[in-house]
């Protein structure tokens, strides 16, 4: 139905899994009377994702009258050391990765990245009172980034819809299972 409803999204080749997951969460905002919301996207990389991002908001602020604010987190300088087995090191390698954020800043018209890792950004984020979270997607990667954003749903209960939206994008594939990465840290929360 979103195809046929939003075409020009999805004739683009966008990710319908964000299209899905901004769509509920505006209009539960809407439903709620909530008019501005945030959503997040966790592990930017070269900001395909964040553009995307913005193309489905642009299209469905005026369908839903709720206004959205962008984040983007990344360390900006690729994945880090990854810290034990969890992380899944025989898949990911320090450095992969890597954004050039001035690069990234000239595509984005109202996406705001935060730069630096999650565990050291997501606590001052959650101090800065943004609007309810109604949607976020992870690419991290690694179990303990993924559980450092994760803390995005212990913060307040007016900085979140009472249903956010989740896509995680690394839980299936080789070596990825329910004792790494994503998925472990999905049981562990």
């Amino acid at each position: 139905l979103n195809h046929i409803l939003f075409p020009e999204i999805f004739a683009e080749g966008q990710r319908p899994h964000y299209m899905w997951g901004v769509l509920q969460g505006m209009n539960l905002a809407r439903t709620l009377g909530i008019r501005r919301v945030s959503i997040a996207e966790f592990g930017v990389a070269g900001g395909n994702g964040l553009v995307a991002l913005e193309k489905i908001v642009e299209t469905l602020e005026p369908h839903f009258g709720v206004q959205v604010d962008i984040y983007g987190f990344d360390t900006g300088a690729g994945l880090p050391k990854p810290q034990d087995y969890r992380d899944i090191p025989n898949t990911y390698a320090e450095g992969e990765y890597v954004m050039d954020s001035d690069m990234l800043r000239k595509r984005l018209k109202k996406s705001q990245l935060k730069l630096g890792l999650v565990e050291d950004t997501i606590d001052d984020f959650i101090r800065s009172r943004p609007a309810p979270m109604a949607f976020f997607s992870i690419d991290l990667d690694y179990y303990h980034a993924t559980m450092a954003a994760l803390r995005l749903l212990e913060a307040p209960f007016d900085l979140l819809l009472p249903r956010v939206w989740c896509y995680f994008d690394d839980i299936m594939g080789p070596t990825k299972c329910e004792f790494t990465g994503e998925r472990l840290a999905i049981s562990d929360f």
